[in-house]
């Protein structure tokens, strides 16, 4: 999101536009969260046409399994952009995104590294994967939404900081 705009140098046009940088990390997350959205909506049509051809699937399960798998993007491209925006490279910024995605994707496998159980399962209840489980129910909780969505918003803010201080 960001590297590729350092990369040319196309990054200081985009910051010296009439728009706050509010206005400007909203707009690029925006964006991406667009393309997201469009290629699940393709993979969830082509799922379920095979699904369908199949048999008769449950489609509250299904299509709330989407909806999970549209927050985990959510807060998963959010902090990708942070990572991005720390590297003029696409590909660090990609090894970058992955490393600070990593503790969501594997906090739920805690009680392999840490063997006291108290904390192991405190720590286990914040991963993604337990966050997800009412998705893949095919119930959309409230407390999942709000834990995907404040990822997002603090992952924006601070992206908006680290844009603060390139302005510097």
């Amino acid at each position: 999101i960001w590297a590729e705009e350092r990369r040319q140098g196309t990054d200081e046009l985009v910051l010296t536009i009439p728009a706050g940088d509010f206005d400007v990390v909203l707009g690029k997350y925006l964006a991406a969260v667009a393309i997201f959205t469009v290629s699940l909506v393709f993979s969830m049509l082509a799922n379920l046409w095979v699904l369908v051809q199949l048999g008769s699937p449950d489609l509250g399960l299904f299509v709330g399994t989407y909806i999970g798998y549209w927050f985990v993007g959510l807060a998963m491209l959010a902090v990708g952009m942070v990572a991005s925006f720390l590297t003029a490279n696409l590909t660090v910024g990609f090894i970058l995104g992955a490393l600070f995605n990593a503790p969501l994707a594997f906090s739920a496998a805690v009680e392999t590294i840490v063997k006291d159980p108290r904390l192991a399962q405190a720590v286990e209840q914040w991963s993604l994967a337990a966050q997800v489980r009412d998705f893949e129910r095919g119930v959309i909780s409230l407390s999942s939404m709000s834990y995907f969505i404040m990822i997002a918003v603090v992952m924006l803010y601070v992206s908006m900081v680290l844009i603060g201080r390139r302005h510097w």
